[in-house]
């Protein structure tokens, strides 16, 4: 599903060989776990069911965590954008911009961040960053936040200032939540005036998700 997409349970078990059973029995268990939601589709005036599943925000995640290689990440981010687009809905431009390496191990530290931390992580950054919609998701907002960790990218990839200022829509994501981190984590703050060098006040206002 992370690399081929949505699909009922009956699709799923012939794609990877496995009983029916098997598949909606782990089906129910991600369900449970946040990582896949359904919706049902009718044929014949509503006299046939079936159930579509597809990844969420945790379930993308998730898999990217048991890929092995970058081309099975490359595979996930280009079938998932959409879900997580300033991270991998930008892939190909991270990976440009940054360098291959380091994207993929950036991806990683996040990926691994979101999940051993769960709903800590997502409790601390929600208290202080008030974006309501258009984020469809508080995942969405809790990963893209740990991607652009700035403690992180100022020690390690000074070269992301480039990357930051390059995308209106990434760039527009930080300015939106400065106001809240000056607020409420002074670290993030100072970070992002070192890798931004100053010169954002302009641009408060800036819709992060404006096409």
């Amino acid at each position: 599903m992370a690399v081929n997409g949505p699909a009922t349970g009956y699709t799923l078990a012939e794609r990877i060989k496995i009983p029916r059973s098997s598949a909606y029995d782990g089906l129910k268990d991600l369900l449970k776990q946040g990582c896949v939601v359904f919706h049902i589709d009718s044929d014949w005036g509503g006299v046939l069911e079936k159930k579509e599943y597809s990844l969420t925000v945790r379930g993308v995640v998730t898999a990217l965590s048991l890929t092995d290689t970058r081309e099975e990440v490359d595979a996930v981010a280009e079938r998932w954008g959409g879900l997580i687009p300033l991270v991998l809905g930008k892939w190909n431009y991270l990976k440009n911009k940054v360098g291959g390496g380091k994207v993929y191990l950036r991806l990683g530290i996040a990926t691994k961040a979101f999940l051993l931390t769960g709903f800590a992580a997502s409790y601390e950054v929600l208290s202080f960053v008030p974006l309501t919609g258009p984020f469809p998701s508080d995942d969405e907002i809790v990963f893209t936040c740990l991607f652009y960790d700035p403690n992180l990218i100022v020690r390690e990839y000074p070269n992301w200032i480039e990357v930051i200022k390059g995308d209106p829509d990434i760039r527009g994501f930080i300015i939106k939540i400065l106001p809240s981190y000056k607020v409420h984590h002074d670290n993030w703050i100072k970070a992002y005036e070192k890798l931004m060098g100053g010169g954002l006040e302009e641009d408060h206002g800036v819709d992060p998700r404006v096409d």
